[in-house]
């Protein structure tokens, strides 16, 4: 994701190594949001995870706020819910990511249509 204060598109971005993988999209960002994006960038690393593996659940917002107070951001009413939107919609890219690198297993998985079955019938 490229993201852009000002808005705009990158003009150098390189094509994708496989056409297969999903191609970045620039992202508009207002100026008054750049320091909360800034914070949410810096805080890659205060995800929880689930303890049997899996895409994050969500951020560990103790680590999260003491990152804000490092920052300078207020950490308030208003900065809490941006955070939560920007936690939720990062939660469905990091999941439907997951889906599509781990495919259910077992009998009641769907069948790839590439493969046939080399049994004979």
């Amino acid at each position: 994701m490229a993201a852009l204060a000002g808005g705009g598109e990158p003009e150098d971005a390189p094509p994708p190594d496989d056409p297969d993988e999903p191609r970045p999209f620039p992202v508009t960002l207002w100026r008054p949001a750049w320091p909360l994006f800034e914070l949410f960038v810096a805080a890659d690393r205060v995800w929880r995870y689930p303890a049997m593996g899996g895409p994050p659940i969500g951020l560990d917002l103790v680590q999260l706020r003491q990152l804000a107070d490092a920052f300078g951001i207020a950490w308030d009413r208003e900065t809490l819910v941006l955070v939560q939107a920007m936690e939720m919609a990062a939660c469905a890219i990091h999941e439907a990511d997951w889906r599509r690198r781990h495919p259910p297993k077992g009998p009641d998985a769907p069948r790839s249509k590439g493969r046939r079955n080399k049994g004979g019938s």
